[in-house]
């Protein structure tokens, strides 16, 4: 008897029930990369769930999220699913930032960037383009 393959196609679509190109994109993403599995945290108490940062609109991947190669600071990558510019609010949850820096591709320094009220990074990101930023976190007391 011969195998079948099955094919399975899915297809995100918004509340209206039109496709929804950004959510597409963004499933299609996710579902490449491996989930993350990192060794407990001993005997301190973590909760089983939480996110280091936030970043909102809808519509953006968070790529990386990573030390930096030369050991100053987090990079984190943003990619714009969507065909237009987006200004993009990254807001750590966990920590406290002391200086926000564009970088290129390859974690080199380009400008600095400010930090908005309420510790919360904006950024700029072309439509289906990525940038690349530096995190420095704040010392901790």
């Amino acid at each position: 008897m011969p195998q079948i393959e099955t094919v399975y196609l899915i297809n995100h679509n918004s509340e209206e029930g039109e496709l929804n190109a950004t959510s597409s994109a963004r499933f299609a993403a996710e579902a490449c990369v491996p989930p993350a599995v990192v060794p407990g945290a001993g005997d301190r108490d973590v909760p089983q769930s939480g996110s280091l940062v936030s970043l909102e609109p809808q519509g953006a991947g968070l790529l990386t999220f990573k030390p930096a190669d030369d050991g100053r600071g987090l990079i984190a990558r943003i990619q714009n699913l969507r065909y237009e510019l987006i200004k993009y609010a990254l807001r750590p949850a966990s920590f406290g930032v002391a200086e926000i820096w564009l970088t290129s591709p390859v974690e080199d320094d380009v400008r600095e960037i400010d930090l908005q009220p309420g510790g919360t990074i904006d950024i700029e990101v072309p439509g289906r383009g990525v940038r690349s930023i530096r995190i420095i976190p704040a010392a901790t007391t």
